[in-house]
């Protein structure tokens, strides 16, 4: 086992209360929200212009608050502006390549992983991941070609989720059609 801060660097996303500069330029911002949603229904927002921390592809972002601490490797959906993440998304980039992005994210996905997040986050209210209790996170210190192979398993686990979600939707349309058309009957 390895810590992540050992393979990695982990900050905690742009503040937006402090864009107070006049001298602005457009990100695309991505929040925690956000992470649920692929990137997809991101927002456009103003920081200042020298700000450059900005989001490469493969950096893992992390839900920072509250139960779930899920994570998922970035990918920009356009070029038309920068990427930024808001304060509540930490930001893991790899500095080690004998790891994986996708793979870390599967590690931090797991139940195991989430379990022990939750008993590192902070505050009464709203549970809060730190960058440093982050990573103290333990991962599985394994060779690149099984990572490569739990990437394919969990690809292949992902789509049977997909065709079985569809199959549950259209079985609960199903019987909802059967039961409206049994009360129709009955009246």
């Amino acid at each position: 086992m390895i810590t992540l801060n050992k393979i990695s660097k982990i900050r905690v996303g742009y503040n937006l209360r402090s864009t107070n500069s006049s001298n602005k330029q457009t990100v695309i911002m991505i929040g925690a929200k956000d992470i649920s949603t692929n990137f997809t229904e991101a927002k456009r927002g103003k920081i200042p212009v020298n700000f450059r921390d900005f989001l490469q592809n493969g950096d893992i972002l992390v839900k920072a608050r509250g139960e779930n601490h899920e994570a998922k490797v970035f990918r920009a959906q356009s070029d038309d502006y920068p990427y930024v993440a808001t304060s509540t998304v930490l930001v893991v980039r790899l500095f080690n390549d004998r790891y994986t992005p996708l793979y870390l994210a599967h590690v931090i996905n797991s139940s195991k992983s989430q379990k022990r997040l939750r008993s590192m986050s902070t505050g009464r209210t709203v549970a809060s991941l730190s960058p440093l209790s982050m990573g103290e996170l333990q991962v599985p210190d394994v060779s690149l070609s099984t990572q490569y192979k739990i990437e394919r398993i969990m690809e292949i686990l992902d789509e049977q989720r997909i065709i079985l979600t569809k199959y549950y939707d259209a079985n609960e349309r199903l019987i909802k059609g059967i039961q409206n058309e049994l009360i129709k009957g009955v009246k």
